[in-house]
């Protein structure tokens, strides 16, 4: 793989499934927005691993759609930092930037965390249940050891506002400080993690400094 551009990420990859054809064929309206939704899926949930190699002819084969509407999803997880092109070498999904995590953490703990505060001052009893069935989403997917399910429910729950007990029960308690304390533990753990998953798969991350 060619030495990568400095372009910041935010998000990994897992190992490439074999080409099988997806169910049912995506009309061209939404083909893009569907692969794109998938493929981020699988990028963030380590699926598809950093370093590793893109396809859009596979990728194009399994969902039976040209290859413009695959270009036109690459070309967004491009600019989100989760891909990147070469134009002579191809596609590559991104490593994770060591450089840029610390800054990104800091910055995502002190947006999350006044959300929290704020979900847990406004939150209406049917957002709040809203929440309650995205966690049990996940908690089925992680009984199931369904991977996908669990990282589209962890997004969506953290687009929503919580991502764990702690955090939810202090919204449902209409406890902002609380709810503030939780995502900012919540995200704490986020860096263990990282370091964690850095001291086994060291070649996912770019080491380069800023």
């Amino acid at each position: 793989m060619p030495a990568r551009a400095t372009k910041k990420s935010e998000a990994t990859v897992r190992s490439a499934p074999a080409v099988h054809r997806r169910n049912g064929r995506p009309r061209a309206a939404t083909a893009a927005s569907k692969i794109y939704a998938d493929l981020r899926a699988e990028l963030v949930s380590l699926q598809r691993r950093p370093g590793e190699a893109i396809s859009e002819a596979e990728i194009a084969l399994s969902y039976g759609v040209s290859r413009t509407p695959v270009r036109e999803a690459i070309l967004k997880l491009s600019d989100e930092g989760l891909l990147e092109i070469f134009p002579q070498s191809g596609i590559f999904v991104s490593r994770i930037p060591i450089a840029a995590l610390p800054e990104a953490i800091i910055i995502r703990k002190a947006l999350e965390a006044t959300t929290a505060q704020m979900a847990a001052e406004r939150a209406t009893a049917s957002q709040i249940l809203v929440l309650h069935s995205i966690l049990q989403r996940q908690r089925e997917a992680s009984a199931a050891k369904d991977p996908d399910t669990f990282h589209r429910a962890d997004e969506m729950f953290h687009a929503t506002i919580a991502e764990d007990e702690a955090i939810l029960g202090a919204i449902e308690a209409h406890d902002p400080s609380g709810a503030r304390s939780a995502m900012e533990f919540h995200l704490d753990r986020l860096l263990d993690n990282i370091s964690a998953t850095q001291s086994i798969n060291p070649e996912f991350f770019d080491q380069r400094s800023k």
